[in-house]
């Protein structure tokens, strides 16, 4: 961490790398071969390693250039702005075979292929449904997954993959390996890409609070900082900050 900098000198504080992560996950349907249109109640077509839904890659977004006025306990204020960029033009699939792993540029899903392979599958599953609702209520305890069933692995416990980075799982994603074939009716992959945020941090003179968010359509006006970001040790950095109110609002909408 750099030392305190003066008013109005600018002073680069640090820049972190990321490897952002979305998980693509596709069943298998007869006549339809593998779509994103998977059953209601598990995992989503794209999500976290928790499974929480994420945008597919060509449509994730970094988080907004964020500029945060702090007090700095000398009665001026610490201006600390973070800027995002993506340090490799493409996403990446995770590979894993006998020689290591590795992280493998593949063509990105057309989110218009996943809208149609959705369509067609409600229009069977609505011809499926009419002959028997009874019949259909029964099998449906066979056919639902357990999403907590498996967790999706840490990256420092990646399975082993096929070429394009697939790992195949039974009906219940589990049972996983690296190859497709009889049994095999789920499957994931992970995309990644690494991206960097600079933060610099400068002392300005006296004057409003908060936090000042810059996105590429609109600019948000200054919103105020919560009590626990301004009672925060300047030397923090906003990386650090922005993480400890994430998981304050976590622990708040848990209990």
């Amino acid at each position: 961490m750099s030392s305190q900098p003066s008013i109005n000198s600018p002073t680069p504080v640090q820049s972190l790398r990321f490897l952002f992560a979305v998980y693509e996950n596709q069943r298998w349907w007869m006549g339809l071969d593998w779509t994103a249109a998977l059953l209601p109640g598990e995992r989503p077509s794209w999500c976290s390693s928790s499974q929480h839904p994420l945008p597919p890659p060509n449509a994730f977004a970094l988080p907004d250039n964020t500029t945060t006025y702090l007090p700095d306990g000398k009665g001026g204020r610490l201006k600390r702005t973070a800027t995002w960029k993506w340090e490799e033009p493409e996403w990446r699939v995770v590979v894993h075979n006998g020689n290591g792993l590795s992280r493998v540029e593949r063509p990105l899903p057309s989110l218009k292929d996943e809208n149609n392979s959705s369509s067609r599958l409600l229009k069977a599953a609505g011809r499926l449904r009419e002959p028997s609702l009874t019949s259909s209520s029964a099998d449906s305890g066979t056919t639902n997954v357990d999403a907590s069933s498996q967790d999706l692995k840490e990256i420092d416990e990646e399975p082993l993959t096929d070429a394009d980075g697939w790992v195949y799982g039974d009906n219940k994603w589990e049972a996983q390996s690296n190859k497709g074939g009889m049994g095999k009716y789920t499957r994931y992959r992970k995309w990644t890409r690494v991206a960097v945020v600079f933060e610099e941090v400068e002392t300005v003179p006296p004057g409003d609070l908060g936090i000042h968010k810059e996105s590429s359509d609109q600019q948000e006006s200054l919103a105020p900082v919560s009590e626990a970001v301004i009672t925060t040790n300047p030397s923090d950095s906003l990386l650090k900050q922005r993480l400890r109110t994430a998981l304050n609002k976590d622990k708040a909408s848990d209990s």
